[in-house]
């Protein structure tokens, strides 16, 4: 069987990743227009622009929100660690005496 490590840095780490490309993602801007606009090539050229900022921001919040994500599991995770830690320590002193 397969082990999985986590550590909540690690997933702190994975977060702060996601949300930074998530920030790089939403700051991209496409290109200037291209011939007048009543050219039927200008007004393909823009809707498959249009197109493009329309799939960049919702890659953007999906970045976002899993970024949001892994950093509430990492809080959980930490938090689990912290009392599974506890209650072992609280069996193994029981089964010393």
């Amino acid at each position: 069987m397969d082990v999985i490590r986590v550590s909540s840095d690690g997933l702190q780490r994975l977060a702060a990743q996601h949300v930074a490309v998530s920030a790089e993602v939403a700051g991209t801007t496409s290109g200037p227009p291209i011939g007048p606009p009543a050219q039927h090539t200008s007004a393909a050229v823009a809707g498959g622009y249009e197109a493009l900022r329309a799939a960049t921001g919702v890659l953007a919040a999906r970045l976002e929100a899993t970024g949001s994500k892994l950093s509430s599991a990492a809080d959980h995770y930490a938090a689990r660690e912290g009392s599974s830690a506890l209650r072992l320590s609280a069996v193994a002193s029981s089964v010393e005496t």
